[in-house]
Parts: C-alpha cells; sequence; structure tokens
C-alpha cells in the first residue's frame, strides 16, 4: 500500500459536498482548480520566501490559506492562519522558514497530491 493511500484523508470533503449538493461535477471542477492553483502558487511562494518578500508571502499564504479552507483541507487552512496571523504582526520571515512555512508547504503539497486522487474518483 502507498504512503498515500495509507495516510488518514487530510481533506474533509463534508462541507464541500454541503455547499454543492453533492454535485460530482461541481465538486471535481473545486479539487482541479485547487490541485492546479495550489501547485503554482506553493512554486511561488518557496521563491518569494527566499527573496524575503514578505509582502508576497503574505499574499501566497493568505490565497492558499482560503483555498484550502475551500476544499475542506483544514489542518492546512488553521496553520496558514498562524503564520497569516505573525506575519500581520510583522513577524520576520526567517524564524517561519525552518518550521512553521516549510512544515505547512509539505502538508500543502501533500494535499495537492490527496486532491488528485480524489478527482479520480468523481466522474465528469
Amino acid at each position: 500500500m502507498s504512503f498515500i493511500k495509507s495516510m488518514i484523508s487530510m481533506i474533509d470533503l463534508t462541507n464541500l459536498k454541503k455547499i454543492t449538493n453533492n454535485n460530482p461535477k461541481t465538486i471535481r471542477q473545486f479539487l482541479k482548480v485547487f490541485a492546479d492553483n495550489a501547485s503554482k502558487d506553493l512554486r511561488e511562494l518557496t521563491l518569494v520566501i527566499e527573496r524575503e518578500d514578505v509582502q508576497q508571502v503574505s499574499y501566497f499564504v493568505h490565497k492558499l490559506k482560503s483555498s484550502t479552507q475551500s476544499i475542506g483541507f483544514i489542518t492546512g487552512h488553521k496553520e496558514l492562519q498562524k503564520i497569516e496571523d505573525k506575519l500581520d504582526l510583522n513577524h520576520p520571515i526567517k524564524p517561519l522558514v525552518g518550521v512553521e512555512l516549510l512544515n505547512v508547504i509539505r502538508q500543502c503539497e501533500l494535499a495537492v497530491v490527496e486532491a488528485r486522487r480524489l478527482l479520480k474518483s468523481f466522474k465528469d
């Protein structure tokens, strides 16, 4: 059994199913948009972290926070909220990079993998 299949689901589709009236096509669209956009945003976030561009780090953290909530990746949403709160308080990026930012980036990358896996279970 692969690592991804053996791990507990990171994405809880309960709320998404509720707001879409359990419409498979709409759920699939949410998952696809998340997987595509989050992948790009995570790459960009990594680049702006390296440049220590606080404004852009804040932008991508906020954007990812919103998208993780929309698909039901609640753990990621909570972690991104904590980081956003610290950035709003002018917390320097360097201490965040070592632990919090890199950890949440890895979590979001796994959520993208899971979203792509879940996509296969929803027919067009």
